[in-house]
């Protein structure tokens, strides 16, 4: 039904005809849980009409169906409310009973689609191939490799029944569900998806001890298709709500810390990694949370399994801003690290670079540089001077260094790495690539902008021809780039403002390259990822850099705002944002406007990453700047 015609069905239903906008407000979230469907609609009020209870306060429903679904969906319609006898769970038992018997196959698979999203069950998310790949002549979607003899995964033994499975059984499976309306073809995103009641009802049918293998074959099965090498950018971000649903699927099932297999750890470790790629820091805390209870409850707590687990962990709340939860976890995991294996182990000196880099988010420069000198000297004289591990730790303490604003020493460490990466990894390798971006990074800071803008664009061809326009590297690289020639602007325009605006220096090239780098993030990251909403912020920049202030607020805003609601308040990211904004609107002299959120950028940058971070004093200072004009003008 219509979402209106839904609410107005449930009111009838529930005999609920005059109430405020806030019931109305209520009722239209619950017909959104119960799909639209007329029948559930039609059940739902009809249980309210005859409970005080609820109909008095409707807005008690929801968390008692949550709690009571399958129950209350078994529910039988009294004849006079309803021209159905059967319960809504029962037409759809109905159902599945004539196509376990017709295609057992398809029965099969629609309990397992129980564990995954269901919206967008697209063709390549069951063997990690495009669907139109698939047609010329394959044999085996799923099953054991004549050739290699490799054992199939265990949900495509599940669907084949044991046997062969091939992509004409899947197809067929998908038509005969689609034949009994229990899965709808949407020919626009070229998928399958499945209504939220009967998804839910798959679920539910299953009994505690079916629920638990099961979910675990639905975790392997997106495990599998997030593990491709070559995964399409859109089809990565198709499978991030598969991923999402599945593990929380898995993760709901009644497990005591310690009972989980550590195949399905490894599966759990897998798809953190990828949500953590793709920016979705919150669900990847959830996971690494999980990840680290089993393990630590399996093996202990000074295993180095756990002392990864953990250390994966600190690092994702460190992603999210919360650098001192982070820091103490980092330091208990080296601590254990230092006991436990030794003070040159690889597993301590990686805990030692990640304790330093949540210091240096923290604004904590000088113990993080200790902690990168005495890791870079351990890995030098245990891993030498070209191993991978030695390297990393160059190049943190050349950051550390460059935050600082030691850029010499800084300048000299990235080239020592650069030429160490050439020479052991390749001019072409993704490390030599980001540590030529280092290196200009920092030469862009001591205004050496020619080299500077050299060096980005060798790494930005060399990006494109060896990992493609829409790899992370390149979209760096892009952005970088397009800095240095807005910064070689400003240089040109500070003898007249008025030149800056007629002549533009570099202005149009950075912001065509920072539309394309954009243009790309939003395509291969998706809009919320929080490298394409720095994207959107150094955009407005240079924006804002031509003059173009309601343009590049309006960009600003819009960055602002899914920052907040992606990552939080709090975030050091988001009050980057509210900072650029506000200096924006400092330039505008909107001067009450940037006012508040000077006091708010501060105040939030003095509490994390504190009062030394560099960020923290450029806010105050433009705020003191903004003060002064203000007064000025005034008087």
């Amino acid at each position: 039904m219509e979402p209106l015609e839904a609410i107005e069905l449930f009111q009838r239903a529930a005999k609920m005809i005059e109430v405020a906008s806030e019931a109305i407000e209520e009722i239209g979230r619950i017909v959104e849980e119960l799909g639209y469907l007329a029948l559930a609609i039609t059940l739902a009020g009809s249980y309210v009409s005859m409970t005080p209870r609820l109909s008095s306060d409707i807005g008690r429903y929801l968390p008692e169906y949550r709690q009571r679904r399958k129950e209350l969906l078994q529910r039988r319609p009294r004849q006079h409310v309803h021209r159905y006898g059967a319960s809504v769970l029962s037409t759809w038992e109905s159902s599945f009973e004539a196509i376990a018997k017709q295609n057992p196959a398809a029965a099969r698979l629609l309990s397992l689609l129980a564990f995954v999203n269901f919206e967008d069950i697209f063709m390549s998310l069951f063997n990690g191939v495009d669907h139109d790949a698939c047609a010329d002549g394959l044999e085996h979607v799923t099953g054991e490799s004549k050739a290699t003899g490799t054992v199939q995964p265990k949900w495509r033994l599940y669907l084949s029944g044991e046997g062969q499975w091939t992509l004409y059984d899947l197809e067929s499976a998908l038509g005969t569900l689609q034949n009994y309306s229990l899965l709808q073809w949407r020919s626009d995103q070229r998928s399958y998806a499945m209504h939220k009641l009967v998804h839910a009802w798959g679920h539910d049918r299953l009994e505690a001890e079916e629920q638990r293998p099961l979910s675990g074959l639905a975790l392997e099965l997106v495990a599998d298709a997030t593990s491709q090498e070559e995964v399409d950018p859109s089809q990565r971000l198709r499978l991030v709500p598969h991923v999402i649903a599945c593990f929380g699927a898995f993760s709901r099932v009644d497990l005591s810390p310690g009972e989980v297999g550590r195949d399905d750890l490894a599966m759990i470790d897998r798809i953190g990694d990828f949500l953590y790629r793709n920016g979705r820091w919150s669900e990847t805390c959830e996971i690494r949370v999980f990840h680290f209870t089993q393990v630590e409850a399996i093996l202990g707590k000074e295993h180095p399994n756990t002392l990864t687990s953990m250390n994966n962990l600190a690092l994702v709340l460190g992603s999210q801003g919360k650098y001192e939860e982070a820091e103490q976890i980092h330091r208990q995991a080296l601590s254990s690290c230092e006991s436990e294996l030794g003070k040159k182990h690889r597993l301590t000196l990686t805990s030692m670079n990640n304790l330093a880099l949540v210091l240096r988010s923290q604004g904590k420069y000088e113990e993080a540089e200790e902690i990168h000198r005495q890791a870079l000297a351990l890995s030098e004289s245990e891993l030498g001077k070209k191993h991978r591990l030695t390297l990393t730790s160059m190049n943190n303490l050349a950051l550390v260094l460059r935050s600082q604003g030691k850029y010499e020493e800084a300048e000299q460490i990235h080239r020592q790495e650069l030429a160490l990466s050439e020479s052991e990894l390749g001019k072409k390798h993704p490390d030599t690539l980001t540590s030529m971006n280092n290196l200009a990074v920092v030469l862009r800071s001591q205004g050496k902008y020619e080299e500077a803008e050299e060096i980005h664009r060798q790494a930005l061809a060399l990006s494109e021809s060896e990992l493609g326009k829409k790899h992370r590297l390149t979209l760096t690289s892009m952005n970088n780039l397009a800095l240095v020639l807005r910064r070689q602007g400003k240089l040109s325009s500070m003898i007249n403002l008025a030149l800056v605006l007629r002549s533009q220096g570099k202005y149009e090239e950075a912001e065509q390259i920072h539309r394309q780098e954009l243009a790309l993030s939003e395509s291969e990251l998706g809009k919320k990822h929080p490298d394409t909403l720095t994207s959107m912020s150094n955009l407005a920049g240079v924006l804002g850099s031509l003059g173009r202030y309601e343009e590049a607020e309006e960009i600003y805003r819009e960055a602002l705002a899914l920052r907040e609601s992606v990552l939080g308040q709090k975030h050091s990211d988001t009050l980057t944002g509210v900072y650029c904004l506000t200096y924006l609107l400092h330039q505008k002299k909107q001067y009450k406007d940037a006012e508040l959120l000077y006091q708010r950028g501060g105040a939030g940058y003095r509490k994390t990453p504190g009062d030394r971070h560099p960020t923290t004093t450029a806010c105050l200072r433009h705020y003191s700047l903004m003060l002064e004009e203000e007064n000025g003008m005034e008087n």
